[in-house]
């Protein structure tokens, strides 16, 4: 890693490198991010770029992300991993909406992680993620101390994450019984992936109907609850005629 100005390149620099603005905060932190295989490529994207200072990452080629979600109680010291999502295809500079969700096996960082939530003393639902270089190795990316949009997946796997958390927060042995074992099973966030894959003629509408049918766990459409899929859809047709209306 190495933190520059902007326009400044480092002598011992190794591409591939992926420049990040040093404040996140920023409104236009994404903005920043460019994927720089070349010395022309970090010159020309210093042209974009509006932080006067940045950090260069290495930029590893992933294989997969991972995110792991789960529980952590009494400051740290109990924490439940309730599943672990990987991703079915994958997009250069975001993740993709089709996954399949699984117990947690990372036996091999699940000591770390415990520690690092102790030492932390944390309590309450979050999501850890990790980026798996073709190498094989897990990368750590970042830590949402929150509820994220893919933690719905858990409830479908029959463990509810604020459920657990609110029953754990009164009684910490609460979290002792509410591990499940389960089938791996795919999720599916439906208009995001619809429009990456079958929009941008990725794959056949059929193909993809099929994978929507398979996908045991669908973020917006429950035929139990399926007002937030209707107020969805109109928000969609309703923003797509307007911007037809402003050309």
């Amino acid at each position: 890693m190495w933190k520059v100005k902007k326009g400044e390149i480092p002598s011992d620099i190794e591409y591939p490198i992926i420049t990040k603005t040093i404040n996140s905060k920023t409104s236009n932190w994404k903005k920043e991010v460019h994927i720089c295989h070349n010395e022309k490529e970090l010159q020309d994207a210093y042209k974009e770029i509006q932080s006067e200072e940045l950090i260069l990452q290495k930029y590893i080629y992933k294989k997969n992300e991972i995110a792991v979600s789960g529980v952590s109680v009494n400051k740290g010291k109990n924490v439940l991993y309730t599943m672990e999502i990987n991703f079915n295809y994958l997009l250069e500079d975001t993740y993709s909406y089709y996954m399949t969700v699984k117990n947690f096996d990372g036996y091999d960082i699940i000591d770390k992680m415990n520690k690092l939530f102790e030492k932390i003393g944390f309590e309450g639902i979050f999501e850890i993620e990790f980026l798996l270089g073709d190498d094989n190795k897990k990368y750590f990316l970042e830590i949402n101390f929150r509820q994220t949009a893919w933690n719905y997946a858990s409830t479908v796997a029959g463990m509810p994450l604020p459920v657990i958390w609110s029953k754990s927060m009164i009684d910490n042995n609460y979290l002792k019984d509410c591990y499940r074992k389960y089938n791996a099973f795919n999720a599916i966030l439906e208009f995001p992936d619809f429009n990456i894959r079958v929009k941008k003629q990725k794959m056949n509408i059929f193909k993809w109907f099929l994978d929507f049918f398979n996908s045991k766990c669908k973020y917006n459409f429950n035929i139990k609850d399926n007002k937030p899929f209707i107020s969805l859809t109109k928000h969609i047709i309703i923003s797509h005629f307007k911007k037809r209306n402003k050309r």
